[in-house]
């Protein structure tokens, strides 16, 4: 025999595991809870959707194929949510992390007289990259409760005419998970399990004919920033995405450095263009502070000690406008701090403080 590619202490396995399915309800949210094993670093939702269309088709809004999720939510102990975004804006979101993926699977028909296969399947990730663990949840950890949970939209906001269009159906989650001993005896996956790789939306904004500021989080080091600008509401019938909206934009930390200084609405599609190999939905933007794909040389920190203010200014055409602000950052996983100490207690020579250097 030739010699292992790996050896035995160093091995550790990787899973696709099926952990239920979530039933769609309109206006409900149905949930999952994550079993409590192994290390968890990403989950899929595999539609089997169903939307039964009479005899004159329904008119579908615009997000399409994923308006029956109008959220994607991971939830943990502490009211925390490592993922809390729509359907579509997880589309979106995926397209630029795995780029050149593009949704190709995604499909929306609207035959009359029969039932309809949708497919709006979606990538949840909890790590910092695709091609590293750190950001990983230790599952095994049976005090930490995490959940997945989607929350259902109802017809009406699915079609912006709905003609008696039903949906139904239901999703399968799948969680990739990796066998491994606790992070206390572990340094490499105690340094993965210290990073909080968070994915939210900061929230909806109304935009002025001219500049609008708006301040964000601070003490954090910041991945990416999405823009979505529309008319109308984003989560109903009404959201119409459109290019044309944004005129410039302008980040600055402290009103002094500006790592994006007045960029054109042209430039930013340029560049996506460039990076993501596709343009993204209409009014959507991206701020990518990681030139270098999946890594985080290039980060933004915004450190209370030396941040005071990180403001956007968007210049936009028209009161009628908003804007949805979704941010990706990473900070200190406060739920490692008990490994931390026992990995410390275990090697008292040594340890650091987060054991990142083991990685």
């Amino acid at each position: 025999m030739g010699r292992l590619a790996t050896p035995a202490a160093s091995r550790v396995q990787r899973f696709r595991q099926n952990i239920g399915t979530l039933a769609y309800s309109s206006g409900g949210s149905p949930s999952i809870n994550v079993p409590q094993s192994d290390y968890t670093t990403s989950f899929d939702i595999l539609s089997a959707q169903q939307v039964v269309v009479g005899a004159t088709a329904p008119v579908i809004a615009a997000q399409g194929a994923f308006g029956p999720i109008n959220l994607v939510q991971v939830n943990t102990n502490g009211s925390r949510h490592p993922f809390a975004l729509s359907g579509y804006q997880t589309d979106m979101y995926d397209r630029v992390r795995t780029e050149p993926y593009a949704s190709q699977r995604t499909a929306a028909p609207i035959v009359t007289s029969t039932t309809n296969n949708w497919i709006n399947d979606l990538h949840v990730p909890l790590t910092l990259a695709e091609d590293t663990t750190n950001g990983a949840w230790y599952t095994g950890d049976t005090t930490l409760q995490m959940t997945l949970k989607i929350g259902c939209a109802a017809a009406t906001a699915v079609f912006s005419t709905v003609n008696g269009a039903t949906i139904q159906g239901s999703w399968t989650v799948f969680r990739e998970c990796f066998n491994a001993t606790p992070p206390n005896q572990n340094a490499a996956w105690l340094s993965a399990i210290t990073w909080y790789h968070e994915v939210i939306s900061q929230g909806t904004y109304a935009l002025s004919n001219g500049t609008t500021s708006i301040d964000l989080p601070r003490d954090q080091d910041y991945q990416r920033i999405f823009l979505s600008l529309y008319t109308g509401n984003d989560f109903d019938a009404t959201y119409a995405p459109a290019n044309g909206l944004l005129v410039t934009l302008d980040l600055s930390i402290n009103i002094k450095i500006h790592p994006f200084d007045t960029v054109s609405e042209e430039a930013l599609l340029f560049e996506q263009v460039r990076t993501y190999a596709e343009q993204l939905g209409n009014g959507w933007y991206v701020l990518d502070f990681e030139r270098i794909k999946d890594s985080v040389r290039d980060i933004l920190p915004t450190d209370t000690a030396n941040v005071q203010i990180l403001r956007l200014k968007i210049a936009s055409t028209s009161s009628s406008n908003s804007v949805d602000v979704i941010t990706e950052s990473v900070v200190d996983n406060p739920f490692a701090q008990k490994w931390v100490a026992m990995y410390q207690a275990q090697n008292p020579s040594g340890a650091t403080g987060t054991a990142q250097a083991a990685a």
